[in-house]
This record gives structure tokens, sequence and C-alpha cells, in this order.
């Protein structure tokens, strides 16, 4: 088995927006659209479990390449 189906989360990057949870998904929605690779290369999850809110994108840019992850959370108090 490859050794990129095996590792999960080798490169990531956390970004805390000061903005509501509409204004994020309208965010994360361009930021997939600019992906160099194309949109097709990005996966996202909207993830609301426990008090935490966030959409996380994996993008991947062709088979033998490892995934990054980029997770997109709105600034809360």
């Amino acid at each position: 088995m490859p050794l990129f189906k095996k590792l999960n989360d080798i490169l990531g990057v956390r970004f805390i927006l000061n903005m509501n949870q509409i204004d994020l998904n309208d965010f994360v929605q361009s930021f997939i659209q600019a992906c160099p690779f194309g949109a097709d290369k990005c996966k996202i999850y909207n993830l609301d479990r426990d008090g935490y809110q966030g959409l996380h994108v994996y993008f991947r840019a062709n088979n033998h390449a490892f995934t990054i992850e980029f997770q997109f959370s709105p600034f809360s108090f």
C-alpha cells in the first residue's frame, strides 16, 4: 500500500477567521474555486460537534501526493 494512503495530516494549516458561519462558507468556497489544480482536487467537510465548528478542506494535487488539510474556523468568544 502506498505511504500516502497510510499517513494522514502530514501537512495542515488552520485559519481562525473573524466572520460568521455564512461568510466563512462563502470564503471557503472562494478558496476552493481559486485552487490552481482545480476545485475537483478538493474535498470539503463541515464539522460541527461538541461546540467546535469548522470547515475542513482536503487537497491532493494527484494520486501520488500527500493530502494537505486546511481548517477554517469562525472566531468566537
